[in-house]
């Protein structure tokens, strides 16, 4: 086989991905996003009527984490999550702030410092101090000197008082009785439930339609809602749902057996997940992790869901990491269906397949050259690859809802082709480098 001989074939395999990534995977995600939907609306998870879940006194108490950074005042994120429709839940705020407190918040929920005795069954930063709200006593802030967010999350479970923990982020704003429906299949078997996954929507609040934002920050949010469609296992697996995570949900005891939420990864709920399969089926326990597929809420505002996507972003760079940490589960037959398929699934979707499309768009340039298609071919090619890709994108709306204004929808939609030949590239070089970057980290946790 001749050289040019072996390059038509490469160049005829990458057109035939893309093909049948864009022209032919955008109608078969838009029908398979509009079915579910339908199926959503005839049959939703609900074994009980919610007033009488609300209303029970057998309804698992909840502890809700909000790690907080160093934003400066999250009191509306705060009172939202204390005004949930659930009969028993506290509210842990978690805050790395420098300077502590905002005054504001403390002025606001008669914040007070008290004394807890509690046992650190989690390795955490030190804790500075513990604040107990006046105005409503479900209410405690912890000032930590927390670097990530896994370290937040273990400082809010070692202080929890409850059965469940629920993660909670100071973006979202969630359906009043989102807790309650999330919690719903733990209160129907809490000892065979250990997690319960969510998604949130998009932003209902949008900008001015004369103000849409710069080409590379409209490619940005195209590209992000792009992403969003990746599955790569996950549901086997069940990681966190496709669109951006909403609550989850954890039973307390099972976050401590497995070593808590890793305090060096972004995805650091993707690691403890795995590592929770990982401990389960050593010990052959049953349990089930579910994932409610409805979303449970929105992002607070379009700024907040932009965030929302770059965090997407990174958090998809560090899937590789956390996936490599499990990797003692890799083609393990003790891990059966796990092991055997969808981890390896996961690993080359998250490791191989970025490289892969990313030459694929770099070859499809030379497909006239090697005589693999003309240039009308290839202009029909092309125009059949965005075109796929902007019913991927508008599926990806459908799942993410955007705000309602057509014209932003129709300036989206029309910047598909050029998202697809100049930003994702962009994109997909960009995780490459990273990925490239987080695998040549030592492994400080060990396999």
């Amino acid at each position: 086989m001749s050289v040019q001989t072996f390059v038509g074939w490469l160049v005829t395999a990458a057109v035939a991905y893309l093909l049948a990534s864009y022209a032919l995977g955008g109608p078969v995600a838009l029908v398979r996003a509009l079915v579910a939907i339908a199926s959503r609306r005839r049959a939703r998870y609900r074994g009980h009527p919610d007033d009488v879940l609300a209303s029970s006194r057998f309804t698992i108490p909840v502890s809700v984490i909000l790690p907080i950074g160093n934003e400066q005042d999250v009191s509306d994120a705060v009172d939202h999550l204390l005004g949930l429709t659930y009969p028993e839940h506290e509210v842990i705020v978690v805050t790395s702030a420098p300077h502590g407190v905002p005054p504001s918040m403390r002025e606001r929920y008669d914040l007070k410092a008290c004394e807890i005795f509690f046992r650190r069954s989690l390795r955490t930063p030190p804790v500075r101090a513990l604040y107990r709200s006046g105005a409503d006593t479900r209410l405690l802030v912890i000032e930590c000197d927390a670097h990530t967010r896994g370290d937040a999350l273990n400082s809010g479970v070692n202080l929890a008082r409850y059965r469940y923990v629920c993660c909670a982020d100071h973006r979202a704003r969630y359906a009043p009785d989102s807790l309650l429906k999330s919690m719903q299949p733990a209160v129907e078997d809490p000892a065979l439930v250990i997690a319960v996954t969510t998604m949130i929507a998009g932003s209902q609040i949008g900008r001015d339609e004369g103000d849409p934002g710069s080409v590379s920050e409209i490619l940005q949010r195209l590209s992000g809602l792009r992403e969003l469609l990746g599955r790569g296992g996950r549901r086997r697996l069940r990681l966190a749902p496709d669109g951006l995570p909403g609550f989850t949900l954890w039973r307390r005891d099972v976050v401590l057996e497995t070593g808590g939420f890793a305090a060096d990864l972004l995805e650091e709920q993707a690691d403890l997940t795995l590592r929770a399969h990982r401990q389960l089926l050593r010990s052959k326990k049953p349990y089930r992790i579910v994932q409610i597929g409805e979303p449970v809420g929105a992002a607070s505002n379009e700024a907040a869901f932009d965030g929302l996507l770059a965090e997407h972003f990174r958090r998809r760079d560090a899937m590789t990491p956390a996936v490599w940490r499990s990797r003692g589960m890799l083609l393990n037959p003790s891990y059966g269906r796990l092991g055997l398929l969808d981890l390896p699934q996961l690993l080359l979707t998250s490791a191989v397949v970025p490289w892969f499309e990313l030459l694929c768009l770099a070859a499809l340039p030379f497909a006239p050259v090697v005589g693999v298609l003309t240039v009308p071919q290839l202009m029909t090619v092309l125009a059949a690859i965005a075109i796929g890709n902007g019913l991927l994108i508008e599926t990806a709306m459908l799942r993410t809802p955007l705000e309602p204004a057509d014209r932003r929808v129709l300036g989206l939609m029309l910047l598909a082709p050029l998202e697809v030949f100049v930003g994702r590239p962009a994109r997909l070089w960009a995780r490459v480098v990273g990925l490239t970057r987080a695998l040549s980290r030592p492994d400080p946790m060990g396999v």
